[in-house]
């Protein structure tokens, strides 16, 4: 009967335990928060947004691809909060690619224009040059482009303000609430 009682008090510890951590792998956003009166803004991932409050939590806690534990995460007073920055996860890796497929594309076609009569190259052979060309640059102007890419909220500690764009903040919580 003990070793019954032991067993169910240790099942109930360890579901209790589950059901208090969260799933990171869910992160899509990176949120950066300034604080009124800080110098040092906190970087992370909004988890929920409240009537007045912001549940979050901190980049150092989204390393692992783990599961995180319910004591990491902080609860920010909208009157404490000078403006919100949010910008997707990996972007400038999504850029590069884009720019890597809209730089190749517009080589070969820049190079297939530019071919004409009396040239030594085909039409064929100057569109994978132009291809092979265009590639790199593409890839660092879409990576620039992604990487400065963010969403700027300014609150300043208005609770009116905070309550227009809490509505927009949903859309870069983790659990779209």
């Amino acid at each position: 009967m003990k070793a019954f009682i032991l067993l169910m008090l240790f099942c109930f510890t360890f579901s209790h335990v589950g059901a208090q951590i969260t799933d990171v792998s869910k992160v899509k956003y990176i949120s950066v928060i300034y604080l009124l009166g800080s110098a040092i803004p906190l970087k992370g991932a909004i988890i929920t947004t409240g009537d007045s409050t912001i549940q979050f939590i901190d980049k150092s806690f989204l390393k692992n691809k783990n599961l995180i534990a319910p004591n990491a995460i902080q609860v920010i007073r909208s009157a404490s909060i000078s403006r919100i920055e949010v910008k997707r996860k990996n972007s400038a890796g999504r850029g590069a690619l884009r720019g890597t497929l809209g730089g190749a594309a517009f080589g070969a076609i820049f190079g297939y224009g530019i071919a004409g009569k009396g040239q030594f190259f085909s039409r064929g052979e100057l569109a994978r040059v132009g291809t092979v060309v265009f590639t790199i640059p593409g890839a660092i102007a879409g990576t620039i482009v992604e990487a400065n890419k963010k969403t700027k909220i300014k609150i300043n500690g208005i609770a009116a303000v905070y309550a227009l764009n809490r509505e927009n903040l949903k859309k870069y919580t983790l659990t779209g609430n």
